[in-house]
């Protein structure tokens, strides 16, 4: 059986923690809780956490996990959203708010068509 997981790799390259805020699952769920989203995630590290695609009815796993952080002296929520369909190309995005906060996000994926989705994020500032 074919797995339409998602594998988020999220290094965060600032002076501050990253911390788990929320999410929003379309589908799937967080594999287990060893590789669920963390809920800190240290200045300087990689963090590896995976979206499980659940199977029978599901069309691939697709969701977003948001963190916040403090960037001088505001709060700003950072998302990283992934999906990996049954039918179609693999997505890694990342998201900022406020949109003009000091902070760089990037996305990028691996294997745009393969399965499990690899998806590499990265957080300077």
């Amino acid at each position: 059986m074919s797995n339409f997981s998602c594998h988020f790799h999220v290094t965060n390259n600032t002076s501050k923690p990253l911390i788990f805020s929320s999410d929003n699952i379309i589908d799937g769920n967080w594999h287990n809780i060893k590789l669920d989203p963390p809920s800190i995630i240290e200045p300087g590290t990689t963090y590896r956490f995976d979206l499980n695609d659940v199977g029978g009815t599901s069309k691939g796993a697709e969701g977003t996990a948001y963190f916040e952080t403090i960037s001088n002296g505001k709060k700003v929520k950072i998302g990283f959203y992934m999906t990996c369909p049954l039918i179609g190309k693999n997505k890694a995005e990342a998201s900022l708010s406020p949109k003009d906060a000091p902070i760089i996000v990037g996305a990028k994926i691996e294997n745009r068509s393969g399965h499990p989705a690899n998806g590499y994020f990265t957080v300077n500032g």
